[in-house]
């Protein structure tokens, strides 16, 4: 059943696509700096390389600082605004509240995640929702 967005989910659409442009200017900022720099910083090398972010849908779209993400995979291949609010929308209607997303080659990606402390048993979630892979938020890692 497709529905469209409240005016909460709304704001926070707005909200969250601004996160994400801000997120491709800083990766296109430091591709520059580090292709006319070098390699300087150890984390400017990690942000480079992922340009992503993890967010609560609450008013102040905190970060979860602990555990393990994993995708729904109903979310799957949610990419530019129509991907975004269908992420939102179900992180709101069947998720955890919680919505991930990132820039690769010209495309933002949004998903709705799942997160838990566990890492066994984040491994089998992501065998279930057919995702290759999981998110550390401690250690911000793959």
């Amino acid at each position: 059943m497709r529905r469209d967005l409240t005016i909460p989910e709304y704001n926070f659409h707005s909200k969250l696509w601004q996160l994400a442009q801000s997120q491709v200017n800083r990766q296109t900022n430091l591709s520059s700096k580090l292709l006319t720099k070098g390699w300087r910083k150890g984390t400017e090398m990690h942000e480079w390389m992922a340009p992503a972010f993890t967010r609560n849908l609450d008013q102040r779209l905190s970060r979860p600082d602990y555990g393990y993400c994993v995708a729904y995979k109903e979310t799957q291949n949610c990419f530019g605004m129509e991907g975004l609010k269908k992420a939102i929308i179900h992180a709101n209607d069947d998720g955890d509240g919680i919505i991930g997303g990132w820039y690769h080659e010209g495309k933002f990606y949004f998903d709705s995640v799942k997160k838990v402390s566990n890492r066994v048993h984040a491994e089998n979630l992501a065998v279930l929702n057919g995702q290759i892979g999981i998110y550390h938020l401690t250690t911000d890692t793959y």
